[in-house]
């Protein structure tokens, strides 16, 4: 299960159309490298807004939704978008309010690819088909779930057999670890939902048998990149720059 502290890293993207007209078009992860906060997301969701500037949607803590100007909070403090196009994921500042009620989570809530086991337990939070949830005083996405299906640590891929569906890119992958140890025993305090992961995109398998029945559906996965990716990205020079400037102030 996923506590509504989870749920509040989370949040839906999209650009204003118009006055009062929100676009969706993913997701992103609150990411928290104290004593500011990332927003993570894929990078072509980034791209998708065609330069009108990408708007967050988050909780305000009297109730309803507020919408975040990303692209004004760059252009008066000079920060911008940060970007690994090879593994399609991109980061920037993200400014906080104390009229907001947002989490971020930090590195000791993630995961490595390498301590990833196929058949782990594994949730998506995102805005399939551009649904950012059915609650209009909350800007939860919606929660799917599944199971860690493969893995490719040479590349940082992530595999999952969750239902994903355009409008989930960019949002979390989460896995759910046994908190048993190989003994039996329970490992105490362990932290048992951990952040592995951003989804990219649907991958849509067909059979290798061109004369079988027509019948026979593709195979569907999701895949995603290690957090592994953000987190090179967050500690690279061009972003600790940015970091370096919000700290100076």
């Amino acid at each position: 299960m996923l506590t509504s502290e989870w749920l509040s890293a989370f949040v839906p993207l999209g650009i204003m159309q118009s006055s009062d007209e929100w676009i969706p078009l993913g997701a992103g992860v609150l990411f928290h490298d104290p004593p500011i906060v990332w927003l993570v997301t894929a990078n072509h969701v980034v791209n998708s807004a065609k330069g009108v500037g990408m708007a967050p949607l988050v909780t305000k803590s009297n109730g309803g939704i507020a919408v975040v100007g990303i692209q004004d909070y760059q252009h008066n403090y000079g920060y911008r978008w940060h970007s690994d196009v090879t593994r399609d994921i991109a980061i920037t500042l993200m400014p906080v309010s104390a009229e907001w009620r947002i989490k971020a989570i930090d590195e000791s809530l993630c995961i490595k690819i390498s301590e990833l086991v196929p058949s782990m337990a594994c949730y998506t939070v995102g805005c399939p088909y551009g649904a950012r949830g059915f609650d209009p005083q909350r800007a939860t996405p919606l929660v799917l779930d599944g199971i860690i299906s493969g893995l490719d640590p040479e590349s940082g891929s992530i595999y999952t057999s969750v239902p994903t569906f355009p409008g989930n890119s960019g949002g979390p992958i989460i896995v759910r670890r046994d908190p048993f140890n190989p003994s039996g025993g329970l490992t105490v305090g362990a932290p048992v939902l951990l952040l592995a992961g951003i989804m990219l995109q649907v991958w849509l398998v067909p059979s290798p048998d061109p004369s079988g029945p027509s019948s026979i559906p593709p195979l569907h996965l999701g895949v995603g990149i290690t957090i592994e990716a953000a987190l090179n990205l967050i500690r690279s020079p061009s972003a600790r720059r940015d970091r370096e400037r919000v700290l100076a102030k």
